[in-house]
């Protein structure tokens, strides 16, 4: 019967364990949206400084007929 007292005593840590583990997941799943944001704004960026990178990223039907 001590082992049921010491289970439910230990519910408060448990619960706690798993809303910190919750938490954690929830930070580093938004840590990697941030850094794939973060991607695409760089992207963006160096794309509008150099026209070249522009039409690197074109796809091919979308590149100009050479003259």
């Amino acid at each position: 019967m001590s082992w049921l007292f010491k289970l439910l005593g230990g519910w408060g840590n448990l619960k706690e364990l798993v809303i910190q583990l919750l938490k954690a997941a929830k930070n580093v799943t938004a840590n990697v949206r941030q850094g794939e944001k973060d991607k695409k704004v760089d992207d963006a960026i160096a794309a509008v400084r150099d026209p070249a990178h522009r039409m690197r990223k074109r796809k091919p039907k979308q590149r100009r007929p050479a003259d």
